[in-house]
């Protein structure tokens, strides 16, 4: 069965998590400094905080930017882990829909609302959104690089961007784990204090978010082979674009930014997508709806006022692609989906 998606490590990871469990320092320390100070200068920015995942980032971000009891922009068709971090965060969610083509979200009237305090903008499945902070009137943007790390000029438009390093994502720090990156002073001082609650007034809320130097020493060496892993997951989209051109199927924007982290396709009309899901994995492949359910249908809000996150989530497939993944994998995925949808033109 060939996996939908897999992390890609080895040696060097195993190498480096070994030097610090050997080293009886566990938990956050100088490799968690190093790695803040390593992924800060990858990203272009003058500080970062390393954090228990990437939800933790969003939430610790929207907590310092005093969000409570104000409103945060979100697209629908995202993930609901930013959905959960602004509701922690003591905020209200107002939703937006997205771009059919690239399913990112744009600047609208919704961004203009005095009391619109933040608005979050991933970049959708590695495709570098457009961002303008002046689009947003005075909301303070926060770019989620959940997906987006290794994407050509990213990162560095909003007050702070956020990162996840789960096991799938561009790089693990060994399975859990994320970063806040930014040039704020005092901003970036006040997550620090929200990760941790040793030696702080009890009194202010804080979180046990930190991330440990296990982690932090796994993710330094997967930081140090992300351009590796972009050059390889560009060239597999490049292929799928080459052996797919000619199927019904839409596919993903060309884009020479983008990092190759997802791959999803939107099927032909006579194409039911729980079919198609059945169809692959009984020819030996994992495929997956890219989002789980937009969340405008979490808050049971009508399709007609999301269109377009609607017709993404019940037509767009996400097919494998990794680092690890072979040509001939490779071949064996293109030809099931050939069989699912026929030839011609898309």
């Amino acid at each position: 069965m060939i996996p939908h998606s897999r992390p890609t490590v080895g040696d060097l990871e195993a190498a480096a998590a070994a030097a610090v469990i050997h080293s009886g320092q566990l938990a956050q320390g100088r490799q968690v400094e190093a790695f803040e100070a390593e992924t800060a200068e990858r990203l272009g920015r003058r500080h970062a905080v390393a954090v228990s995942s990437g939800t933790a980032a969003l939430m610790l971000t929207l907590r310092a930017l005093d969000v409570k009891g104000g409103r945060v922009l979100l697209p629908s068709y995202v993930c609901s882990a930013l959905l959960h971090a602004v509701h922690h965060a003591g905020a209200t969610a107002v939703l937006a829909d997205v771009d059919r083509v690239d399913g990112n979200l744009h600047a609208e009237p919704a961004a203009t609302d005095p009391g619109m305090q933040a608005v979050v903008i991933p970049h959708l499945f590695g495709q570098p959104a457009s961002i303008d902070s002046s689009s947003w009137g005075g909301a303070a943007v926060v770019e989620d690089l959940a997906m987006a790390l290794g994407c050509d000029g990213v990162g560095t438009a909003g007050v702070a961007s956020i990162c996840s390093f789960y096991a799938t994502k561009m790089i693990t720090s060994g399975g859990e784990g994320g970063m806040v990156v930014g040039d704020d002073d005092s901003l970036i001082d006040e997550i620090r204090s929200l990760r941790e609650y040793d030696g702080h007034d009890p009194q202010v809320l804080r979180w046990n978010a930190k991330l440990t130097d296990v982690s932090a020493a796994i993710g330094r060496v997967q930081l140090r082979r992300l351009d590796e892993f972009v050059a390889t997951r560009r060239g597999h989209a490049h292929r799928y674009h080459q052996l797919l051109q000619d199927t019904q199927l839409t596919l993903p924007p060309v884009s020479e930014r983008a990092n190759g982290y997802r791959f999803v396709v939107q099927l032909p009309d006579h194409c039911r997508l729980e079919d198609a899901l059945i169809h692959m994995r009984d020819a030996g492949v994992i495929c997956h709806r890219p989002i789980d359910r937009p969340l405008h249908r979490w808050l049971r809000i009508a399709d007609a006022q999301f269109p377009a996150s609607t017709l993404l989530w019940e037509t767009s497939m996400s097919v494998p692609i990794y680092p690890s993944m072979t040509a001939q994998q490779q071949d064996i995925i293109c030809a099931a989906l050939r069989k699912l949808v026929g030839g011609g033109a898309s």
